[in-house]
């Protein structure tokens, strides 16, 4: 407790003569703003609406039990089984084909969905990931993130 009290008093003060020395232009602080804002302007977030492991109490959560995940935007559904060796078992709502990209920390998968929207994918390492789906219809959506 007391070396955290420690590491914020000597970053408020690093921060201070930073900001003294070479302050930030207003206007480079509010472009980057404005970039942030617009760093999925053409994409779709699809949210996460169901964990199975959410539902269960904590001592089955390490079970045999795939995991099951549902993700809703206006444009998708996005349903997972996350398998107990960590692969991907997937289905978009409406059904149709599209590129998935599975986004980790180390790398990105590509997998295609075929026409009746169904993924899967290999072993996956740990971690967190996120889906981005783009389709000939124009439609780009990503998922929010979650771990395996």
């Amino acid at each position: 407790m007391y070396e955290e009290i420690q590491d914020n008093a000597l970053e408020a003060e690093l921060r201070g003569v930073v900001a003294r020395r070479d302050p930030l232009p207003p206007e480079l602080f509010q472009a980057a703003l404005d970039a942030f804002a617009w760093r999925r302007v053409d994409e779709e977030l699809a949210e996460l609406t169901f964990d199975s492991f959410a539902e269960q109490p904590l001592a089955l959560v390490r079970g045999a039990e795939p995991r099951l995940l549902t993700f809703e935007s206006d444009a998708i559904g996005i349903e997972l089984e996350i398998t107990e060796e960590r692969a991907l078992v997937g289905q978009l709502i409406p059904p149709q084909p599209a590129t998935v990209d599975i986004r980790q920390v180390s790398a990105t998968i590509a997998v295609q969905a075929d026409d009746m929207g169904r993924f899967t994918t290999g072993p996956l390492s740990r971690g967190p990931i996120s889906l981005r789906c783009s389709s000939s219809r124009d439609l780009l959506v990503v998922t929010d993130w979650v771990t395996v």
